[in-house]
C-alpha cells in the first residue's frame, strides 16, 4: 500500500536533530522536561519570537504592514499566502 517513512526523531527525546549524539539529545531533553511547564512554555514563546524577528529582518521594512505579514507567512510556510492582498496593498 504505502511505504513507511522512517522517523528522524531520536528515541525518548522528541528531538529530530541528527547532528548531535543521542546521549547529548537525551541530556538536553531530560533538562528541559525537568523544568516547570510554564517555564517550558515561556521558552517556546521566546524561541518563536526570535524566529519571527529573524524572518522579519529579511523582509524590506518599507513595505506596508499587511504586505510584510504576507511575506512573513510565505517565508515561514514556503508557500504563497492563501489570503488575498487587500486593495490597499495592491499596486
Amino acid at each position: 500500500m504505502g511505504t513507511q517513512t522512517p522517523t528522524d526523531r531520536h528515541p525518548d527525546t522528541g528531538f529530530s536533530v541528527n547532528d548531535t549524539p543521542d546521549e547529548v539529545n537525551r541530556f538536553i531533553h531530560q533538562r528541559i522536561m525537568a523544568m516547570e511547564p510554564a517555564r517550558r512554555l515561556i521558552m517556546g514563546f521566546s524561541m518563536l519570537a526570535t524566529g519571527r524577528q529573524l524572518a522579519m529582518s529579511s523582509i524590506p521594512a518599507n513595505l506596508p504592514k499587511q504586505e510584510r505579514m504576507r511575506k512573513l507567512y510565505e517565508r515561514i510556510y514556503g508557500e504563497v499566502c492563501p489570503i488575498p492582498p487587500s486593495r490597499s496593498t495592491q499596486a
